[in-house]
């Protein structure tokens, strides 16, 4: 992976953080020419923006889907040509409706396409200092209202607020490029994934029966029981190291009779009561 290529996404982010929060928050500069020009009061005329952050919020899901289905890039590149188009053609509305539909519903739709895949991939490009950099290309949404929105005023003032609207569009044209620098990343397993990925080996694990385990646990810590002639219980020990004598009831005397048995299986017992 190319090291100027992070770098790119969080400019590309930057530019992202401009055209569109900070177009939502710097619309305010066209309040009073909508108002003269479709004679409209101001809460009329704030439903467009109402409706652009709703449609932004309620389409968060669909554009997470269309994410993991289609990828980064696509995604971007055709959020950033809603966003455009509906921009350049609300320079031509003639009804306040009309930018309901145009800047409220493709603009919206526009943002949430846009800006949920680029916060997203940023995040996967740093981790170390990944606070920090989302910190600093947030500040994109500050520089458009401090800066883009005095100057898309003083545009309005000369050329009017049709063509300022026309040329905001397309300057958000610049997000379908920067929606060709989302490359994702693509995590290639090492040779120590490949090995445990190629399949089983030809040495196959043996496996126990569960029977057969049971059976050698027994073993391992009884001693194997016989009996005798006269129905009397005996038992042998298969080890020779230190026994612990325990009286154990004859059935054929009726007395108890003391037998050896190895430590482990006393502690075991013990352990069981």
């Amino acid at each position: 992976m190319s090291t100027q290529l992070p770098q790119m996404v969080a400019v590309s982010f930057f530019v992202v953080e401009v055209f569109t929060y900070g177009f939502i928050k710097s619309f305010g500069i066209f309040l009073q020419d909508l108002m003269q020009e479709f004679g409209e009061s101001n809460s009329r005329v704030s439903w467009i923006v109402s409706i652009c952050v709703f449609v932004m919020c309620f389409t968060a899901p669909p554009a997470s889907l269309l994410t993991r289905r289609f990828g980064f890039r696509p995604v971007v590149m055709a959020g950033g040509l809603f966003l455009s188009m509906g921009t350049i053609t609300s320079g031509f509305t003639n009804t306040i409706n009309q930018m309901y539909i145009r800047i409220g519903l493709f603009g919206g739709l526009g943002f949430s396409l846009i800006f949920l895949p680029t916060i997203t991939i940023l995040s996967q490009y740093f981790s170390q200092r990944r606070y920090l950099v989302i910190s600093v290309a947030s500040t994109g949404e500050c520089f458009s209202i401090i800066i883009l929105a005095p100057a898309f005023a003083a545009l309005r003032d000369h050329i009017g607020w049709r063509s300022t609207l026309v040329v905001i569009g397309a300057l958000q044209c610049i997000i379908v490029i920067c929606g060709i620098l989302l490359r994702p990343i693509i995590i290639r397993p090492g040779p120590a994934m490949l090995t445990e990925t190629q399949g089983p080996s030809d040495k196959e694990p043996e496996v126990l029966n569960p029977k057969d385990s049971s059976n050698s646990k027994e073993s391992m810590y009884t001693e194997d029981i016989s009996d005798t002639t006269d129905g009397s219980c005996t038992q042998q020990s298969s080890c020779s190291e230190d026994k612990e004598l325990i009286p154990c009831y004859s059935l054929s005397s009726g007395e108890f009779e003391n037998i050896g048995l190895r430590p482990l299986h006393h502690q075991v017992l013990e352990d069981s009561r």
